[in-house]
């Protein structure tokens, strides 16, 4: 099982869990730490569930969680703890990633947000 997620290509970051494959196509945005919104291939013995969805939103990773247990003919709870170890993961990396972009200042030298 990979500990780290794959991001040698930003628009693609890729991330194994035992013999489940999972694909970021476009990437992850760092900003916008309040939702994770991405387009995700799941992918496990040949067969793929793929899904754009928001990783913060609840109903919508439980809906995804049971598709992929029925395609893949694996439990839920296996599925769903491959999900939050993915989505923290993920949360250490935008974060971690977050510290890398350049502080904004105005002219009087304040900091501003990031958009």
């Amino acid at each position: 099982m990979a500990i780290e997620l794959n991001t040698e290509n930003r628009e693609h970051i890729i991330w194994q869990y035992e013999q489940i494959n999972f694909g970021f196509l476009g990437g992850l945005k760092i900003e916008g730490l309040e939702r994770m919104r991405v387009t995700l291939k799941v992918e496990y013995k040949q067969q793929a569930v793929r899904h754009n969805l928001d990783l913060y939103n609840n109903e919508s990773l439980d809906k995804l969680v049971r598709r992929c247990a029925e395609r893949f003919t694996l439990g839920t709870a296996y599925i769903s703890g491959a999900f939050a170890t993915l989505i923290n993961l993920l949360e250490a990396y935008r974060l971690e990633q977050l510290k890398l972009l350049p502080k904004k200042k105005n002219r009087h030298g304040n900091l501003l947000k990031q958009k």
